[in-house]
């Protein structure tokens, strides 16, 4: 496409690569050969397509208008669009807050509304799981330190 813009200051109308090049007018201006060949080596196929459905209404009947021709009985068109320019825009969607983001205005929030750290609320849960699992460790300790009076009377 470069290489065609160079030799003829334009790109070719079947060229539907969005750029910012001229199309030609000339519907007869063609690439070259090499240039022809240069692309079919270097250039990939499109990786999505996109297409649209559109809604059209009928505000008058041209039925009796139409004279054997079959598209107009059938209230078929065909219509072909070219563009001057073939130009796309990107909007591109970033999350309002990334994950240590969201961390710190939980723990910050966290911190003015209650008063308590993260580091505090952590340690708090350690105390109360050392408290509530101490007395049954505690029990299991006992039981195996126990000797039976018996055997060494």
């Amino acid at each position: 496409m470069e290489s065609m813009v160079k030799k003829m200051g334009c790109v070719h109308q079947s060229v539907s690569y969005p750029t910012n090049y001229t199309i030609c007018e000339d519907p007869d201006v063609f690439p070259s050969e090499d240039i022809l060949e240069k692309c079919k080596r270097e250039c990939n196929e499109a990786c999505w397509e996109e297409s649209y459905s559109l809604r059209s209404e009928v505000k008058f009947d041209q039925a009796e208008k139409c004279s054997n021709d079959l598209n107009c009985e059938k209230k078929d068109m065909f219509l072909n669009f070219i563009f001057n320019r073939l130009e796309v825009e990107k909007f591109a969607h970033e999350p309002r807050y990334e994950s240590v983001e969201m961390f710190s205005y939980i723990g910050g929030y966290m911190g003015m509304w209650l008063g308590i750290s993260l580091v505090a609320l952590f340690d708090f849960l350690e105390i109360l799981f050392c408290l509530l699992f101490y007395p049954l460790r505690s029990k299991n300790k006992l039981k195996k330190i126990a000797i039976p009076r018996g055997r060494f009377a």
